[in-house]
């Protein structure tokens, strides 16, 4: 994740709110990566990493959230 964000990061600047350096730090990425697992795994959010299949690297990352009373709700709102 920390090498696509490195790599893309011109790229998707115009897509993407301003970020500073620190943004792009390994321990910030790293950190906001433990954030993404604990809040997929509360069901408080959904974040698809992209992987090429070959090289087993991320090439694009999507993250969905919302306010969620049942679990039932939120899986019809992915599909």
């Amino acid at each position: 994740m920390h090498t696509y964000l490195l790599e893309n990061r011109t790229y998707l600047q115009p897509w993407e709110p301003l970020r500073d350096d620190g943004f792009f730090n390994l321990d910030a990425v790293t950190e906001r990566l433990q954030l993404m697992e604990y809040k997929a795994a509360s069901g408080e959010a959904l974040h698809v990493l992209m992987r090429d299949s070959d090289e087993h690297r991320v090439v694009g990352s999507c993250t969905g959230s919302w306010p969620m009373t049942d679990r039932r709700t939120c899986a019809a709102r992915v599909c």
